[in-house]
This record gives C-alpha cells, sequence and structure tokens, in this order.
C-alpha cells in the first residue's frame, strides 16, 4: 500500500496537502496514461490537527461536480473547517479528484508559478517552447481516449470506498463521523454510493449522512416509485443512456468532453483559463497581453469573441477586434470567468464581481437580459445566463481592471447599469473572489476542472436517475437505507436548478436555498460577504454538521 502526502500551504491556521494512493486499474483494463493508477485528494484540516485522520472529529468527503476536480471545492472546504473549529469540532474536508484528471498536464501552469512569469504558460501550451525541461505533447483528441468509455459511476464509487477504506480502516468509525457529499453530478455519486452493496455492507451503513450542493443526493427525483405510468417511457431512457458505452467501445460515440471543439467544455479552454488565471496571480494589475498571445482559430477565438461581442451580428462577422482591448490581467480573467461577459454562461460562471469601468454596454448576445425576462423565456435565460445582467466593454483606449466581489455596489461603484435601469453588480449578486478564484485556477494538479470528463460519468447518472439498476449499476440495492440517513441541500437560487425547482425533484425537507449563488458560486463562495457576514452555504453546512454529530474528545 502506497501512500504519500505533500502539503500544498499553511495559511490562516489551515492546512491544504495533496495525498496520493498507488492503486492501478485492474490487469486487463485498456491502455492509460500511468498517472490514472494514482487516487488523489485534496485534504483541508486545522493546521494543528493530528495527522492520523481517523482521529478528527469528523471528516467531509466530497465528490466535484461534472467537468470539476479537486481545487473546485477548495473554498466551501477551507470556510467550513473554520467554521467547525471556531464551535470546537476538529474537522477535515477531503475533495477527491476522479481518475481521469490524470490524463491532464499542467506542467506549464506549474513551472509558470514557480519561475514568476506567466509567460510561459502561454509558451508550453501555443509556443512550442521547452518549458521545466518539457515540450507540450498537444491535447488529447477524443479517439486516444477510448479508457475513458470505463469511468463510470461504479469506477467512482469503488475508488471513494477505496479512500475512505485507506483512510479510516474501521467501518464502524466511518459510519460515525464520515459525511460524504458533493457538487452537482458529485452529489449523484455520493447518493449512488450511499445505496451500493460492497461486499454485503451497505454504503450508508459506512457514512454518517450525505450532502448535496446545488443538487441531489437521493436517487428517484422523478419519484418513480410512485408513478408508474412514467416509469416505463423514463426507464427507456435510461436504458439508452446505459447503451452507450457500448458504441463508445466500438468507437461509434465520443468518450469525453475532448470532442467539444469550441467556447467551453474542453481541454483547451481549460488549458487557456489556467495560463490567464497564473498572470492574475503573479501580475494582476499589469496591463495584459494575453488576448494578444492567444491564436486568431478554433477554440481561443470563440472564447475571445463569446465573452466580449455585443451582438449576434458582431459574433459571426468579428467585425470588432476585442483583442485590442486594453485589460488588466484579472480583469482578462474576469471577462473569460466572470458571470457578466463570460462565453461559459450560467452553468461554469462565477459571480465574482465586475469590470471597474462604467465604459460598458449591454449585450444582446445570445440573448437580452430584457428578453430573458419575459415570461416565455425567463426560465431559458436564467439556466443559460442565470440572473445577472451581461455586457461588454466598449472603450479601446481605457485600461479596463477588476472590482472584486466586496467592492460592487458602492457609492463609488462605476454605473452598469440595463435599458430599463437595473444594475449588473451589486453587493448581493456577487459572492465569489476573483483573487480567491485565480489561486485555485491555476492550481497545479489538483485543479478546479476536470479536463477531459468522461461522458460515461454522465451517463450512468442519468441511468441511475431514470431506475436503471442493472449491469454496472447492479449493485445499487439499498436506497431506502440511503434515504433514512441525515442530508442537507444547500442550492443557488440564481442557478439552473431553481429553474427546475418547480417540478418537485428535489426533497420536501432540509433543502436551504441562497440568493445570488449561481451553479459553481455554491462550491466556491468568499467568506466574508461583501456586508462583512460569513459566508452563508459554509455556515449551514457546519451547522448541519454541528447538528448530527456530537463530537468525542481526541485520542490522546
Amino acid at each position: 500500500m502506497t501512500r504519500t502526502e505533500q502539503v500544498l500551504e499553511v495559511a490562516d491556521d489551515i492546512r491544504l496537502s495533496m495525498v496520493t494512493h498507488h492503486l492501478p486499474l485492474p490487469e486487463g483494463f485498456p491502455a492509460h496514461p500511468v498517472d490514472c493508477d494514482d487516487l488523489r485528494h485534496l485534504r483541508i484540516r486545522p493546521a494543528g490537527a493530528p495527522d492520523d485522520p481517523a482521529r478528527a472529529d469528523v471528516v467531509i468527503v466530497l465528490l466535484p461536480g461534472a467537468i470539476a476536480g479537486a481545487r473546485s471545492l477548495q473554498p466551501l472546504g477551507r470556510n467550513t473547517v473554520r467554521n467547525l473549529l471556531a464551535s470546537g469540532i476538529s474537522a477535515e474536508v477531503w475533495v477527491l479528484d476522479r481518475r481521469a484528471n490524470g490524463v491532464e498536464d499542467h506542467s506549464g501552469i506549474e513551472v509558470a508559478l514557480a519561475e514568476g512569469d506567466y509567460h510561459l504558460a502561454f509558451d508550453y501550451y501555443y509556443g512550442g517552447k521547452k518549458v521545466g525541461g518539457r515540450v507540450f505533447g498537444g491535447f488529447h483528441r477524443d479517439r486516444e481516449l477510448g479508457f475513458l468509455s470505463e469511468f463510470g459511476s461504479a469506477r467512482t464509487v469503488q475508488d471513494t470506498h477505496e479512500v475512505l477504506c485507506r483512510e479510516i480502516p474501521d467501518a464502524d468509525l466511518r459510519a460515525q463521523k464520515v459525511f460524504l457529499g458533493g457538487h452537482s453530478l458529485g452529489a449523484i455519486q455520493a447518493g449512488t454510493y450511499a445505496a451500493w452493496d460492497f461486499a454485503g455492507r451497505p454504503g450508508h451503513d459506512q457514512i454518517a449522512g450525505l450532502v448535496a450542493l446545488d443538487s441531489i443526493t437521493h436517487l428517484d427525483p422523478l419519484r418513480l416509485s410512485e408513478r408508474r405510468a412514467l416509469s416505463g417511457p423514463v426507464g427507456l431512457l435510461g436504458g439508452g443512456a446505459a447503451r452507450v458505452p457500448a458504441l463508445m467501445r466500438r468507437g461509434l460515440a465520443p468518450n469525453s468532453t475532448a470532442v467539444l471543439k469550441g467556447g467551453w467544455g474542453n481541454p483547451e479552454t481549460f488549458a487557456i483559463v489556467a495560463a490567464t488565471a497564473a498572470a492574475a496571480v503573479l501580475a494582476p494589475e499589469a496591463e495584459s497581453d494575453i488576448l494578444r498571445l492567444l491564436p486568431r482559430r478554433g477554440t481561443p477565438e470563440r472564447i475571445v469573441r463569446g465573452s466580449t461581442t455585443r451582438t449576434w451580428r458582431e459574433f459571426i462577422s468579428r467585425a470588432t477586434d476585442y483583442r485590442a482591448l486594453r485589460l488588466t490581467n484579472q480583469a482578462v480573467l474576469g471577462l473569460l470567468g466572470g458571470a457578466h461577459m463570460s462565453v461559459n454562461k450560467a452553468v461554469l460562471s462565477m459571480s465574482c464581481g465586475t469590470l471597474d469601468s462604467a465604459e460598458v454596454a449591454p449585450r444582446t448576445f445570445p440573448m437580452s437580459f430584457e428578453a430573458g425576462q419575459t415570461r416565455g423565456l425567463r426560465g431559458l435565460y436564467r439556466a443559460t445566463c442565470g440572473t445577472a445582467p451581461r455586457y461588454s466593454p466598449t472603450s479601446f483606449e481605457t485600461l479596463y481592471r477588476w472590482r472584486d466581489y466586496d467592492r460592487c455596489g458602492t457609492a463609488d461603484a462605476p454605473g452598469q447599469f440595463t435599458r430599463t435601469g437595473i444594475p449588473a453588480a451589486t453587493a448581493g449578486s456577487e459572492v465569489v473572489s476573483i483573487v480567491e478564484l485565480a489561486k485555485i485556477l491555476a492550481g497545479g494538479r489538483l485543479n478546479v476542472f476536470e479536463d477531459y470528463f468522461p461522458i460515461r460519468q454522465q451517463l450512468d447518472a442519468v441511468a441511475t436517475l431514470c431506475g436503471r439498476r442493472t449491469g454496472s449499476l447492479g449493485p445499487l440495492r439499498y436506497e431506502n437505507g440511503a434515504a433514512r440517513l441525515p442530508f442537507v441541500n444547500l442550492m443557488g437560487q440564481s442557478s439552473f436548478t431553481d429553474v427546475i425547482a418547480g417540478a418537485g425533484v428535489f426533497p420536501d425537507h432540509n433543502v436551504h436555498w441562497f440568493p445570488g449563488y449561481l451553479h459553481c458560486d455554491v462550491a466556491a463562495g468568499a467568506d466574508p460577504r461583501a456586508d462583512g457576514s460569513p459566508e452563508p452555504i459554509a455556515l449551514a453546512l457546519a451547522d448541519f454538521i454541528r447538528g448530527t454529530v456530537t463530537p468525542a474528545p481526541l485520542a490522546s
């Protein structure tokens, strides 16, 4: 058994480390990168806590959402550990990477940060230069990643169990102090774990409770057990999802998000965002050259146009060259990842502030804010763009800087309004710090994204929620027992999940909604809030833990 632990950071009485377990995939598994034989997780704990995780009062284990990695939940984890420590509970938060993170190459980001020069990252990914003794081998094509068709829910559940068993071998002790949860897809996978059969002992008998972050942990959101008429057609959908992996193995269906060619969601996009984040860490207020460093083709071109264009005509014609904009490095990161401009829309954008200038104009690309408030389009706008107005910079002379979340809506804030006078950013709408966001986006080996996200993960989740319980999902046998676990759902009221709440897919109790939070904001809220109050989601999670467990004194 091989276990290593590398300290990443000790700050504000919180210790962050990367724990690695070497656990090779089974003999006969399709060829794969060697890093996929390791299981890694981010470990967050009080700086003075014991090294042995079994001595913690509570361990909260979180699984990232789709297309997400361990760092995506670092802010929530840190804030939760701090909140619990203040009330006398020594807690740890672990955020688990899935094996597909082993496909990624973050060496360009790591060398850039170590050398203090963000240009090295762009030299590595786009300049063809040797950086840190390595030359980038290129972004993998989907057809090179056939092994990802085997990385489904069963793989994630078994790997999660392996980590828990190695870190805290006593199953009865895990049942007392381990809470399992996740964000988005990760919460569904946590619920799957709770209902799983591990050699005769149910998952729910080895954890103390469940945590859903803008998602669900119960596996029958459509209440198919009560609605027999619906179970038939929904079951067909689940069966269809379950058959796709066979097509993947024959090369007839894509294996991963590497097939996405532009805009958002593919590995090249995530490399650009990480390199930009490195610039925002190393030289946040320097005038940026990033937009001019990026190629004028493919994914980089679509990202830049999608994050700046005001109208559909501009987007299609490329009439305006927004690469001539003057922005600080921090402002470029806000342009690519912020809720008011980014091409990534509401699912992956962050409420992290706004351009610090009144020289902006409302966008109608892809949809105007006013059109999105009409009865027929309100749900679509919220699901794709969130609840905030969107705008574009208008000056090519002004040097645009970034106004972080805690300076929005103040008396000296620039005027940024919709055509009907609604402000773009307020103290209530901005909940993520771009300073903290830059640090985690440039996190290196443990990063925010899952660059080559296996589509099998999402297919298995669909099959699970549609009632599929055969094949690789056959061990899903203990849903009734899992339903008896203590649970909490912490939801973003500005997220797309609010749109589907009316369909009755969420539990009838223990569901808490937080205004101003988009889908990914739920994992990364800044503490304190702009008004000085504690970050509410980490506070609510700590309250749930406090109300569920009675910590015993640490063993001497």
